[in-house]
């Protein structure tokens, strides 16, 4: 199967939010909707909970 190359508007995370949205069940958690006391900055790429698997693991 050949794939297109994602278009600039389109980044990893985007398509990982939206995979979340489209197969979890209606009372999962979202890492979309993560709430930090603390503010960072965006990933283009990494989630929120990703991050949070990162920090725990490193």
């Amino acid at each position: 199967m050949e794939t297109s190359p994602a278009t600039s508007d389109t980044s990893i995370r985007a398509m990982l939010e939206r995979f979340e949205d489209e197969r979890l069940l209606p009372l999962a958690s979202r890492s979309s909707r993560a709430v930090r006391p603390i503010e960072e900055r965006e990933s283009p790429v990494r989630m929120a909970f990703q991050r949070d698997r990162d920090r725990i693991i490193h």
